[in-house]
């Protein structure tokens, strides 16, 4: 898990995955998404994009703040 000292503490490494993932991954979201399935991948450009990123923001947001809460 992570160190603790004092008020502050290392960030564990799902909380740097998804720190990294809200910074760098979700916003490049932007320019396009693929999703990929045992089927096949799906496209996505433009607002449909937009969407999907606001959503695995959403999404990732919540996971990181429950895993703050924890501390």
């Amino acid at each position: 898990m992570s160190s603790v000292t004092g008020n502050s503490r290392a960030l564990s490494d799902e909380e740097q995955r998804l720190t990294y993932a809200l910074a760098k991954q979700v916003p490049s979201m932007l320019s396009g998404v693929t999703i990929s399935t045992s089927y096949g991948d799906i496209h996505l450009q433009g607002s449909d994009a937009v969407l999907v990123m606001v959503l695995v923001r959403r999404i990732l947001t919540a996971k990181l703040d429950a895993l703050q809460e924890e501390f």
